[in-house]
């Protein structure tokens, strides 16, 4: 699924269904399978290269560009013009309907080479002598330049000379960068083939060849081994990590240290942190009393999903769609709940007279701006009031993803009109909830179920309490719930066996009865609460909200949809957030936008 055409009417490039990987906002610095191909053993006193500032200087070289004239017959659309027009003019003449001025939409080249309702013509491609945009541009009459004097944009000389360069070459326009797949580039030859041990080399080679600058010298052996463990596990060596890899005399031995360390739970808690910073993953609600909440166990299950290396496609299903998607063999039944907490990661708000509908439009507009940042790498939070005044999202995009979720239960804890809701306590309530073992408690938690089981079975049946000893717990109760005010009691197997008199049964089973209670609270302690993603029966009904104003209920209702320019969604009745996780990890091919 592409891009359309007539979106951005492409002279020189076709729009790709796999824009996805230029926009994607969560990129590691690195890539752990191909780490290992940066940093080889070189010959020469068993010392590695390290890529980094040859790649730094590479990407400086390729910035730099922007500095150099204008030359017409290299003007590129998104790399001269776009930045301009983005910057200058498309607050007035871009996809915005709203504010658009003068009929004048210049982000879209057919709509930017028509004729006025005035009679004239922003773009004449190759006659800038007939182009209003040229025009305007040159003009000194505060009355008639562009951009006016009150937006206080001013164009310097050089932006003035590209823009008419650009009409004067044919103003071809090609799709956003982001839009655009990356190509794959013939490896250029090099004349120092000793110094270039990998393909990437060759490409920083010859950029700096183009500077006249020399290749930076090898890294010694323990500046190596703190860079790359500081890149791995966020840490830094310890002596003996250092003294390790010095007396190590093997070949191979730096491709060693990097399994070791990829291997490290310290890896996946480095790259952990990363997705958990875009996921917005706090401890506390955020909003005005600041409570914990119930979230711990979703960020040891990101921990858990990158120490297993998940594939990235279920990792995603799991968290935006987990209680649709069914149980995959190599995982534990708890996963999909622990994943789905992604659902609830919102600042949240319990506070007394709070609007519900408010807080329901804010709840919803964070997840829209989560969701399309994290998986889309764009601002589609820019849209919540009014088309997006750069790219091509517009405020019906915004409701119709925010649709996806009206189906998720989580305003229990607002209570009516902001009364009886979330408490004050510590941690706070936000139901719905559940008592879950994280990943790395669950070993632990299987070994004490077994114990607890052994340790029941070789245990007589408790001895039935006296008469008199029943009607006095019976007069107990009462008193209790009197103190407690009516709160249910529930009648445990403890309990019972406090009712049992010591001396109704021999020392060796009462000290094997309180192993077994010392047991099962230690079980009971491996639990922590979490907040799940439980479904409404039916969604709510989601609007297009004017201005973003939560109290205008006149809009239009949205379904859940994709952004439009993006296509549609090919569903039998209601699209639901599994159609939306598969649409963001799907190949084109299959429908998706992966």
């Amino acid at each position: 699924m592409g891009v359309p055409k007539e979106l951005f009417e492409v002279t020189s490039m076709e729009p790709s269904p796999t824009w996805l990987i230029a926009r994607c906002s969560f990129i590691p610095a690195y890539s752990a399978g191909d780490f290992g191909f940066l940093h080889q053993k070189r010959g020469k006193a068993n010392t590695v290269r390290v890529c980094c500032l040859g790649l730094l200087l590479f990407l400086g070289g390729v910035s730099h560009g922007t500095c150099l004239a204008v030359q017409p017959e290299t003007l590129s659309f998104n790399h001269d013009v776009r930045p301009i027009l983005s910057r200058y003019c498309f607050a007035c003449h871009g996809p915005d309907s709203e504010d658009r001025h003068a009929g004048l939409r210049l982000d879209i080249r057919t709509n930017a080479l028509q004729e006025l309702e005035s009679g004239m013509r922003a773009i004449v491609p190759g006659k800038p002598e007939e182009s209003e945009l040229v025009a305007r541009i040159l003009d000194s009459d505060p009355d008639v330049i562009m951009p006016p004097p009150e937006s206080n944009h001013v164009l310097t000389q050089d932006q003035k000379e590209i823009l008419s360069a650009w009409v004067a070459g044919g103003a071809a326009y090609q799709p956003h960068w982001a839009y655009v797949s990356p190509e794959k580039h013939k490896v250029p030859n090099t004349i120092d083939d000793q110094w270039c041990l990998n393909w990437i080399d060759h490409f920083i080679f010859q950029r700096l060849e183009e500077k006249g600058i020399s290749p930076t010298t090898d890294a010694d052996p323990i500046t190596l081994v703190r860079r790359v463990t500081f890149d791995l596990t966020g840490l830094p060596p310890t002596p003996s990590d250092i003294d390790d890899y010095l007396s190590n005399k093997s070949a191979d031995r730096y491709e060693q240290l990097v399994d070791r360390l990829l291997a490290s739970p310290r890896h996946a808690e480095r790259l952990a942190s990363w997705w958990l910073d875009q996921v917005r993953y706090a401890d506390t609600v955020g909003y005005h009393g600041d409570q914990t909440h119930s979230a711990s166990p979703y960020r040891d299950w990101v921990i858990a999903a990158f120490q297993k290396n998940l594939h990235f496609d279920r990792f995603t299903e799991m968290q935006i769609a987990g209680d649709f998607s069914k149980k995959n063999s190599d995982e534990h039944f708890e996963d999909r709940l622990l994943a789905g907490a992604y659902n609830r990661l919102l600042q949240t708000s319990h506070e007394g007279g709070l609007q519900v509908k408010e807080y329901r439009t804010i709840y919803q507009a964070d997840r829209i701006r989560n969701l399309s940042g994290v998986w889309l790498g764009a601002t589609v939070g820019c849209a919540q009031c009014h088309d997006h005044k750069y790219d091509p999202y517009t405020s019906r995009d915004f409701y119709a993803l925010g649709a996806f979720f009206a189906d998720i239960d989580d305003e229990t804890h607002m209570g009516v009109a902001g009364f009886g809701g979330g408490t004050n306590t510590l941690p706070t309530a936000r139901d719905p909830e559940q008592s879950v073992v994280g990943p790395f408690d669950r070993e632990r938690a299987s070994a004490l179920d077994a114990t607890i089981q052994r340790a029941r079975a070789s245990l007589p049946p408790l001895p039935k309490p006296e008469p008199k000893q029943q009607e006095s717990e019976k007069k107990g109760e009462k008193s209790k719930e009197k103190v407690a005010k009516n709160k249910k009691k529930e009648i445990t197997q403890d309990a019972e066996e406090k009712t049992v008199s010591n001396n109704t049964e021999p020392p060796e089973i009462l000290q094997a009865r309180k192993h077994l209670k010392a047991l099962e609270l230690k079980r009971k302690n491996l639990e922590r609460k979490l907040m799940i993603t439980k479904q409404l029966e039916t969604p709510r009904v989601v609007r297009v909200q004017h201005r973003g104003n939560w109290m205008d209920e006149s809009g239009e209702v949205v379904e859940p949809a994709i952004p439009a320019f993006l296509g549609s969604l090919e569903t039998d009745g209601r699209a639901t957030r599994a159609d939306l996780a598969r649409w963001l990890v799907a190949p084109a091919d299959d429908g998706g936008i992966g």
